[in-house]
């Protein structure tokens, strides 16, 4: 059997007694193989007191050790037939991690992840019956006003006969109060979620057969709630292109990725004909 060191380790954060002649990063040391402390803490989890992270130590040199013995006992032990298979697999998985590997550095080096609207719309099209609302969905904007002389001022665009959303957000911007301008869409039940006000609107508004495009007013203690529905999405019906756009481009970078793929190798295999007459492939996999 080769010849063991074992180096002795109190704690990764202290040592009163460091002689001269040891290297203070090594824990332990069998043949020609090496764990040093850096290695220890790359793969300790963080939070760890210094007790917890001297008994992490201890166990991770014990193992470290025994698996090197073990590996090295089984150099010299086994039949040649198991050893023959074991190079078989460290081949292959040598084979794999060098293509993972490569296939990842090129496409980090060719994949644009930028794509035209016209690309995200085609991608929507294709999977939209996929693509379903599993809770209602409602596209809205509001604003919730408090100041009396505010209440005031916004109950008159109100009662205009056509109240113009233009000026409504305007002045909503000009005042302390508070407000959603963007016409966005979120569950329905986050909007129960941002109070009574809110509850009562959804209560009090929810026809079935026309488009949301009225506004919906709530007044109570000084209170004044303009929230006005744009759209509405049931459960089952296709979301919208804006809320599933994460998901189209990853689908789109998807199909990038393989089409970037196909044509490294086409272009690897073609190289490699030319170049090596007596290099043999089944081509027709790579049309």
């Amino acid at each position: 059997m080769k010849r063991l060191w074992i180096i002795c380790f109190v704690s990764l954060y202290s040592c009163r007694w460091n002689p001269p002649a040891i290297d203070k990063q090594l824990l332990a040391r069998v043949a020609n193989e090496r764990l040093t402390i850096e290695e220890v803490r790359q793969q300790m989890p963080r939070g760890f007191s210094q007790k917890d992270s001297v008994a992490f130590v201890h166990h991770y040199v014990q193992q470290w050790i025994a698996t090197r013995l073990l590996a090295q006992q089984g150099e010299e032990e086994l039949p040649e037939a198991i050893k023959e298979d074991i190079e078989k697999q460290l081949q292959r998985l040598r084979y794999q991690y060098y293509a993972q590997a490569y296939v990842q550095y090129y496409l980090n080096q060719s994949l644009d992840t930028l794509f035209p609207e016209e690309a995200y719309q085609k991608a929507y099209e294709l999977h939209k019956k996929q693509l379903l609302a599993t809770q209602p969905w409602v596209r809205y904007r509001y604003v919730l006003v408090r100041r009396l002389t505010d209440l005031r001022l916004f109950q008159k665009l109100l009662n205009q006969e056509n109240p113009l959303w233009e000026t409504i957000r305007i002045e909503a911007k000009r005042r302390a109060v508070r407000y959603d301008l963007q016409g966005q869409w979120k569950p329905q039940d986050s909007l129960i979620a941002l109070g009574k006000l809110f509850h009562t609107a959804l209560h009090n508004y929810q026809p079935r057969s026309q488009p949301y495009v009225l506004w919906v007013t709530y007044q109570k203690r000084n209170y004044l709630l303009l929230f006005q529905y744009i759209e509405r999405i049931e459960v089952g019906e296709p979301m919208p292109l804006v809320l599933v756009r994460p998901q189209l481009k990853q689908y789109l970078i998807a199909k990038r990725e393989k089409q970037i793929l196909k044509s490294l190798i086409q272009r690897l295999v073609k190289q490699k004909q030319e170049k090596d007459a007596q290099f043999y492939s089944a081509v027709q996999l790579f049309p």
